[in-house]
């Protein structure tokens, strides 16, 4: 049975750091079962049963506690990771907001630009219209004069 626990309990996680000291914790504590198990089938005795299994169920309420507190712990961690990224996705999408607006800004500006120079050209052409009507008409102002 405490195999079976293995299997499925810390062990099956990825280990480092503490994550290593709760499966050694947890190692230990499947050894000292069978310990106390073995102890008691060959002793035979039932004080000896009675006091293997007090042991065993200290044991077991020390890591209970201390799986509880760890428990407690990594909700705590889980919490201010999830608040972290919370913040980190809101601060992009304020990146994202400003650079959006910066684009726009920039095409407003680039679209003034191209209007400014439509005026201009527009502006140029009118002037050359009213350049070549002019020069006629001195032209026809001189001519006229000639004779």
């Amino acid at each position: 049975m405490a195999s079976q626990n293995r299997a499925s309990g810390p062990s099956s996680f990825p280990v480092n750091g503490k994550e290593q000291q709760h499966t050694d914790l947890f190692q230990n504590l499947e050894k000292l079962i069978a310990s106390a198990v073995s102890i008691c089938r060959l002793d035979g005795s039932v004080q000896c049963q009675i006091g293997g299994l007090i042991t065993v169920i200290e044991e077991l309420q020390r890591l209970l506690r201390h799986s509880f507190a760890e428990i407690k712990r990594l909700e705590g961690d889980f919490h201010d990771h999830k608040q972290a990224f919370a913040r980190l996705e809101m601060e992009r999408n304020q990146e994202y907001n400003e650079y959006q607006e910066y684009q726009d800004n920039q095409r407003d500006m680039l679209t003034m630009f191209e209007r400014n120079l439509n005026d201009q050209k527009h502006t140029f052409n009118n002037g050359i219209t009213n350049l070549h009507y002019n020069i006629n008409e001195v032209q026809s102002n001189v001519e006229t004069l000639k004779q």
